[in-house]
This record gives C-alpha cells, structure tokens and sequence, in this order.
C-alpha cells in the first residue's frame, strides 16, 4: 500500500452503501465496515473523505454475493453518483455548456472525487474524449475501471450528449517505489 493519500469522497462511499444495501439487505454495508475493520463513524457524511482500501475490501465482499465483479459493481454507483451530483447547481452549467466543455474538467472531476491517482485528458473533440488515469494503485483498479465506465458516460449525457460509450483502449504497470501502480487509457464516444 502506497503512503500517499488514497481517499474517495462521501457521496461515492454513501452510493456504494446504498447499493449494497438495494443488493443485500439494510445494515449490510455497515455489517460488512464492520467486518474488514473499516474504523468509519456512521452516518456516512457527504463531504468527509473515506480510505479507498476498506471501501474496496467492502465491494469485494458484497460483489462475490451477488455475483457480479468490483468493476461492474462501481460502474453502476459512479453512474448513480454523477446522476445525483450534477443534477443539483451544475445541471444549467452542463446543459449550456455540453459535453465537450465539460470534459475540459476531466482532471478537475476526477480530483473532485478522489485523492488519489493522476487524471488528465489526452484529447478533447466533439464526440470524442480520450483521458488517461496514471499511478492507480493496483489494488485498487478495477474500483477505479468502473468509476470512469459509470461517471464519464452519465455526465457526457446530462451535458447534452446521446448514447455515450466508454472502453479502455491500452493499460499497463508503472511501478515505482515498491508499489505496483497501473495506468489507463479510456476513449468515450457520443453522439453530439
């Protein structure tokens, strides 16, 4: 495990407790913190950030009952959390904007969700985003696979954009220090 800080916002931990619970049953999200020794006071809170290590542990656990994986899992709560964050004081920002110039974000969303990892956009055209996502501590890549798959699509279509997709073009190690890092590349496609 990487000494930098490795911490996921409120919301995303809050969606992940709901749909587990929505999967599982009511106090099974906390039952399951309990279990892997998470240390996390409930209620959950909004704006405080949770260490990305427990709440992947978590999803590991309630993924393999009910059968689906970690990435898929995520896929869906990043969606759910993009649907219920910018539909609040962005939604006539991003609408007049689009999704291009939304995109522009790309690192300033990514930042504004996790601390942890390197976003950047590559390329940036009407229909077209390329991003990269560096230095994703390996433990935690699928977590971080479906974050991208869910959130980007589900902001490309509140920003005005139709039928987005997203794919994975090339991944790959960079480790450093003793950690094992990896890398993406993502491509998003939309009908303008």
């Amino acid at each position: 495990m990487s000494s930098r800080r490795t911490t996921v916002k409120g919301t995303h931990v809050m969606m992940t407790s709901d749909w587990i619970e929505e999967k599982l049953g009511a106090g099974k999200f906390k039952a399951l913190a309990e279990q892997v020794e998470a240390g996390w006071t409930f209620p959950l809170l909004p704006s405080t950030a949770y260490d990305i290590y427990p709440l992947n542990a978590i999803l590991d656990l309630a993924t393999k009952e009910v059968g689906v994986t970690v990435t898929s899992a995520v896929t869906v709560i990043a969606r759910r959390n993009a649907e219920k964050d910018l539909t609040t004081i962005y939604r006539a920002f991003m609408r007049a904007a689009g999704p291009r110039a939304l995109l522009q974000a790309t690192p300033h969303l990514w930042r504004n969700y996790v601390a942890f990892a390197e976003a950047k956009k590559i390329t940036n055209v009407p229909g077209h985003l390329v991003a990269e996502c560096r230095m994703i501590p390996a433990d935690v890549f699928d977590w971080a696979m479906g974050c991208w798959h869910g959130f980007l699509p589900a902001a490309i279509e509140l920003a005005g954009g139709t039928n987005a997709r997203s794919k994975i073009i090339d991944r790959g190690d960079e480790d450093q220090a003793g950690y094992r890092w990896l890398r993406a590349e993502y491509h998003y496609e939309w009908k303008a």
